[in-house]
């Protein structure tokens, strides 16, 4: 559709499927998805890619059903995923398919993967992670920033957050690679934080690790996603609303039951 709303076209349609994290790639010339239980295959989930109209889809590479993030280059060719493991590195695919091939050095020992995102530029990609301390239940939320180049010694790079607030994802799936992702210009990593009214802001944190600060200032709702437009002059965010009431009911017939 287009930006006002108007115009929307049905790209692609499997009504007893579910897809998500649709992505950009290749300076917007494609499209690639998370698509689950595609043919009615209850146990299926795969990254898959199609043409802007929605045709000539191609699976890419399964994934974990319940784990898996994801990222498309900028350039189009290479599809870069965590499997939500501990102590395993990031694996990439060409996007034209073939085997995939695990990045050495790019573990993150004792962490939880909660989501990602890749650089403007395709040189990193950073994931929000919980951090364990000396025990399970001792974790702290940072950020990782993980070089995809490899021209480094150490490719992962940690960087605290600020440890006053509280910071979330409100995927839809457990799954979806949302709610994360470096500014247009890659100077700062965006992503959600809670206050004590319960509102969702957007939050700005310098890749230098330097003090970050709120992007937004609203005063309700939760943030599911958000994304920059190609010219960086708008921001679409996500919302989600949710309303309830308590309803007494009396009984008025007399009887005990």
């Amino acid at each position: 559709m287009r930006p006002d709303g108007s115009d929307p076209v049905t790209l692609v349609s499997d009504p007893k499927s579910w897809i998500s994290n649709v992505v950009s790639c290749d300076s917007q010339r494609w499209l690639a998805v998370t698509w689950w239980i595609h043919g009615g295959n209850a146990q299926s989930a795969a990254i898959w890619r199609m043409k802007l109209d929605g045709s000539s889809p191609t699976q890419i590479v399964p994934t974990n059903m319940d784990q898996t993030r994801w990222a498309c280059s900028p350039d189009g060719k290479w599809i870069y995923y965590h499997d939500g493991k501990q102590n395993t590195a990031l694996w990439r695919v060409s996007t034209d398919g073939g085997q995939p091939e695990s990045l050495a050095g790019t573990a993150i020992e004792r962490a939880l993967t909660d989501t990602l995102a890749i650089s403007p530029d395709g040189k990193a990609i950073v994931i929000l992670v919980e951090k364990f301390g000396a025990t399970s239940d001792d974790f702290t939320m940072k950020l990782a920033f993980v070089d995809l180049t490899g021209s480094v010694k150490e490719r992962v790079r940690i960087v605290d957050l600020e440890p006053a607030r509280r910071f979330v994802i409100r995927a839809v799936t457990i799954s979806d690679t949302t709610a994360l992702h470096f500014t247009p210009d890659g100077k700062s990593v965006a992503l959600v934080t809670v206050d004590n009214t319960g509102a969702d802001n957007i939050w700005l944190q310098p890749i230098d690790g330097s003090k970050g600060h709120a992007f937004t200032t609203f005063k309700a709702d939760q943030i599911i996603d958000f994304r920059w437009s190609p010219d960086a002059k708008s921001l679409a965010v996500l919302r989600y609303h949710r309303e309830s009431d308590v309803i007494f009911l009396h009984d008025t017939s007399g009887s005990s039951n």
